[in-house]
């Protein structure tokens, strides 16, 4: 999965710092940080990183993007920003996993089937009413 992360420096003044992204205040292995240097108005930078979901277990995962304050900066605003990402099971495959339009259609078949075995046992007439 790819998670990217925008830095834009509203600022007048060009600033430098360090961004890292961190799944549960976890650090991601690999290249989760990044060095930049932003001219003024509104430059940007943006750091994307792969993380690898083996292991994790399904469930909602709080993922922050982490800017160090530089030195003598006028931040009004945080220097965290947070996502959330929910892990699911992928469905599984195999003759008795079967997608919901599958399962639907198995259904209609199945009341049709039902439905005809029925008006043909309602045709069939009486051997008790017939005359000996």
């Amino acid at each position: 999965m790819k998670i990217t992360a925008d830095v834009i420096n509203n600022s007048t003044l060009p600033e430098s710092s360090n961004m890292t992204i961190a799944v549960e205040g976890l650090i991601l292995g690999g290249q989760a940080s990044k060095q930049f240097s932003l001219g003024p108005f509104r430059q940007h930078t943006s750091l994307i990183v792969e993380w690898d979901t083996t292991g994790y277990v399904p469930r909602v995962y709080r993922v922050d993007a982490i800017v160090i304050q530089p030195k003598n900066a006028n931040s009004t605003k945080g220097n965290i920003g947070s996502g959330y990402v929910q892990l699911i099971d992928p469905m599984p495959y195999g003759s008795f996993s079967l997608s919901l339009l599958e399962t639907t259609g198995l259904g209609i078949l199945l009341l049709a089937a039902i439905g005809f075995a029925v008006t043909r046992l309602r045709r069939r007439p009486s051997y008790a009413d017939e005359p000996l």
